[in-house]
């Protein structure tokens, strides 16, 4: 019996073991990496474009308070179009949001930080394709994986 109890947890440990720990610096092309390189991406798009498209309306929205117009506006057709039509077209484009050609720059296992370089992928407003150079860091750290984008990429 005893000999059993010791063999099960012996297997539980090793398991658990090899389950838990991330050993090394985390894949460019890891899945969650992706989408919380295009979360971070995405954010900055809206950040970026919201001005632009306020420019041209005078007006100084942010996506949230374009999202909120939408539902307590309803009584302005003016407002809550240019709101609509905004939000469409952003999450039109950041939906179309892809990266390729991710390759490693750097790694450092002992710090289990990978830095990378890839191609943003999108679609503008017309359904041409536009491809942006990207860089992000991945890391593993106590708290989980950290991911961050290098630096902004829309133009100023």
């Amino acid at each position: 019996m005893w000999k059993y109890l010791l063999v099960f947890t012996g297997l539980f440990v090793c398991f658990t073991a090899i389950a838990c720990n991330k050993t090394g610096s985390p894949d460019c092309e890891n899945r969650h990496v992706q989408k919380y390189v295009i979360e971070q991406l995405v954010a900055q798009f809206r950040i970026y474009l919201i001005p632009q498209m306020n420019s041209w309306h005078e007006s100084s929205y942010t996506y949230e308070t374009m999202s909120a117009c939408i539902k307590t506006n309803p009584t302005d057709p003016v407002v809550t179009k240019f709101c609509k039509d905004t939000i469409t077209i952003i999450d039109k484009m950041t939906s179309s949001f892809n990266l390729i050609e991710m390759a490693p720059t750097s790694k450092d296992e002992i710090a289990k930080q990978c830095i990378c370089k890839a191609e943003l992928v999108m679609r503008d407003s017309s359904g041409e394709s536009i491809k942006l150079p990207i860089s992000y860091t991945a890391q593993f750290t106590p708290y989980g994986l950290q991911v961050t984008v290098d630096k902004q990429i829309w133009p100023d």
